[in-house]
């Protein structure tokens, strides 16, 4: 039996972050693929069904600062 692909993915570098989204989610009934972000997404296959992603805006050692860079695309 082949499973479907995830719906939803979280992204960020805090795991602390992370895991606090998901498991909102989870609570609510919404399962994520959790996708912690150390700049080596090598490990995340194609999800091709993916509907929403939640992304921090600023993937960076958890800085939030004034430099709109791209970290994430």
């Amino acid at each position: 039996m082949i499973l479907p692909g995830p719906r939803v993915i979280a992204v960020d570098d805090d795991l602390t972050h992370l895991r606090g989204l998901a498991e909102g989610l989870n609570r609510s009934g919404t399962a994520c693929l959790q996708v912690h972000f150390t700049g080596d997404l090598t490990w995340v296959k194609k999800s091709p069904h993916v509907r929403i992603i939640f992304a921090d805006l600023h993937l960076a050692e958890g800085l939030a600062s004034e430099d709109q860079t791209k970290h994430f695309q």
